[in-house]
């Protein structure tokens, strides 16, 4: 018999929903933050001892870098790689080496999106940023004018599942 204890699925989700909430009090400390939401499988409850932790804020303005930075900071996490200015490909592999798989990295503004990927304690988050009139504006086009985009729609479904953490009242009206 072995001596492993047998956890109960729901606790990978309560932890990571902890967590969750820390993280989007970092981005939350900002007041170019109008809402941050948990989604993917620890939002619905599915966690498990592999999942990662997926949060979307949205923000009022355009974030600069150094908002991003200042809210992984915050968090805990320190970010290896920004792609703006990517290393060179035998500096990547080095820091991913260093760092053993866990390269906190953001991105550029691309396709309506920022994004940020790190690890606070060891554990993967990702974050995908918008505009609050962004979402706003998909929402219309898909109510309103009947938009068949699938990048609008999958957004959209998204946050019909999503928990609030920050702004619960916008991401009231959102869903």
């Amino acid at each position: 018999m072995s001596d492993l204890t047998i956890i109960d699925d729901s606790w990978h989700t309560i932890w990571r929903k902890e967590m969750a909430a820390d993280v989007a009090r970092a981005y939350a400390a900002d007041s170019d933050v109008s809402a941050v939401v948990l989604a993917g499988s620890v939002a619905r409850g599915w966690a498990d001892q592999h999942s990662d932790i997926e949060l979307d804020v949205y923000w009022r303005r355009p974030p600069r870098d150094a908002q991003r930075r200042a809210a992984l900071a915050r968090a805990g996490a320190v970010v290896h790689v920004d792609w703006a200015t990517p290393p060179d490909e035998a500096a990547f592999r080095a820091l991913l080496v260093q760092q053993r798989g866990q390269l906190s990295q953001i991105w550029p503004y691309e396709d309506f999106e920022w994004s940020e990927h790190f690890y606070v304690d060891g554990v993967n988050i990702g974050v995908s940023a918008f505009l609050a009139e962004t979402l706003e504006q998909w929402i219309d086009d898909v109510v309103e004018h009947c938009d068949i985009n699938d990048d609008k729609h999958m957004r959209l479904a998204a946050m019909q599942q999503a928990v609030p953490l920050y702004g619960a009242d916008l991401v009231a009206g959102w869903q």
